[in-house]
């Protein structure tokens, strides 16, 4: 019942409710509140988050249905396990969605629940940078987070890398109706990588984590003329006064229509 009602704190109040329960349950297949049968680990806090309501609350999801075409291009830059992948999918059932997760593990648990729930998502399992050739993954956090911390650096899994620009050329995509990172701290080489999309502002919006640590990713969008601005809990963009101290904003082309 309390999937269906959005009210507001609804993910810290229902943690308090059921977290303790459900984290005894770990691994199982879960009906999310996007209506989607996903794997998750229930001793996961942020997956706990897909069953009680819109992954990181509704606001976003708001803007997105008002707001996309009715069968957006969405790239997800940072996929992990779908946590946005699935709920964007199901606001805009039209969509096509490229998951791109370079890790393994979490891209292999995505093929695995899309066999169960097919959806219009593609798993593109590599990440997003600066540069197309190999790099490598090291493990962040405990093996509970499923790879949602992990970061390219010098050691770890072997795995490959592209660049948005090159991307969209071979697949053909001359728009991009909403890019979403959230790569722990390597969003600044994967912007870096999208130079000529960014340029022609192809890509109409962006929904990217700024924290205190990548505050300069403010600028780098700026320079190519996107503005930043954050939601209400209607989903109705705002200047950005300051920026959260850990969450998402909200970049768009300065003479984009705001309703």
């Amino acid at each position: 019942m309390l999937q269906r009602i959005e009210f507001p704190h609804k993910l810290g109040v229902c943690e308090r409710l059921f977290g303790k329960r459900l984290a005894r349950i770990g691994e199982a297949w879960v009906q999310t509140a996007a209506g989607v049968i996903w794997k998750l680990d229930l001793s996961n806090a942020t997956h706990r988050w897909m069953v009680y309501g819109f992954y990181e609350g509704p606001a976003f999801y708001r803007w997105a249905a008002n707001e996309l075409p009715a069968d957006p291009v969405v790239i997800d830059s940072g996929a992990n396990i779908g946590q946005f992948a699935i709920y964007i999918a199901s606001t805009c059932p039209k969509c096509r969605v490229y998951a791109f997760e370079p890790g393994a593990h979490a891209s292999g648990w995505m093929d695995q629940c899309l066999r169960v729930s097919p959806l219009p998502i593609v798993v593109v399992p590599s990440g997003l940078s600066d540069f197309s050739g190999s790099a490598h993954l090291a493990t962040g956090g405990p093996p509970m987070t499923h790879g949602a911390r992990n970061y390219v650096a010098r050691d770890g899994e072997l795995v490959q890398l592209t660049t948005l620009d090159e991307f969209a050329v071979e697949h053909a995509l001359s728009v991009i109706d909403l890019w979403k990172l959230d790569m722990e701290g390597h969003e600044i080489r994967a912007a870096r990588g999208a130079a000529e999309l960014l340029r022609r502002q192809a890509v109409r919006a962006i929904w990217c984590e700024v924290t205190d640590h990548n505050r300069e990713i403010v600028n780098v969008f700026r320079a190519y003329g996107y503005a930043c601005y954050t939601l209400t809990d209607s989903g109705i963009p705002l200047p950005a006064v300051a920026l959260p101290s850990h969450g998402n904003c909200l970049f768009l082309p300065d003479s984009s229509a705001l309703s």
